[in-house]
């Protein structure tokens, strides 16, 4: 359990250094969003999201930011984009889910659906009803931002 959790650590901060630094450019997926978006505040507790593309895949993971500033991964996940309609910035993602055990309090990982829709623009994420999944007050912290500060 501890060596998965030591492995799952190190993923996601090869994916947050990825992510930081390597532009999506695969028309078939998502374009230029990699990066880090954020759902809430930065100074408060929040949940974030990573995405980078490989092998002409967006792998990402969705993780939490607490008071203290330690981070958890609530899961990762792997898919492809299509545009929505003229508009290549636009568009839906489907994405597999590999639930993260024993990290985040308050998120049951038999609620992590094995696959998450996204929808996203150029500047935004939004989770299909993440609010059945995440522990959320409301579906408005579904819609993760570009994260223009460079820190989590």
């Amino acid at each position: 359990m501890v060596t998965a959790l030591v492995a799952t650590a190190a993923l996601v901060l090869s994916i947050i250094a990825v992510a930081r630094s390597t532009p999506l450019t695969s028309p078939t997926t998502l374009g230029p969003l990699a990066g880090v978006y954020v759902s809430g505040s930065l100074d408060q507790p929040h949940y974030f999201v990573t995405l980078h593309e490989k092998d002409d895949q967006v792998h990402g993971a969705l993780g939490f930011v607490y008071q203290d500033g330690q981070t958890s991964v609530v899961f990762t996940f792997t898919g492809t984009g299509a545009p929505l309609g003229k508009h290549p910035q636009r568009g839906l993602m489907v994405a597999a889910t590999t639930p993260v055990m024993g990290t985040t309090p308050n998120i049951l990982s038999s609620k992590i659906p094995s696959s998450i829709s996204v929808f996203y623009d150029s500047t935004s994420l939004a989770f299909g009803e993440c609010a059945d999944y995440l522990d959320v007050p409301s579906l408005a912290r579904c819609v993760f931002h570009v994260d223009r500060s460079n820190e989590i």
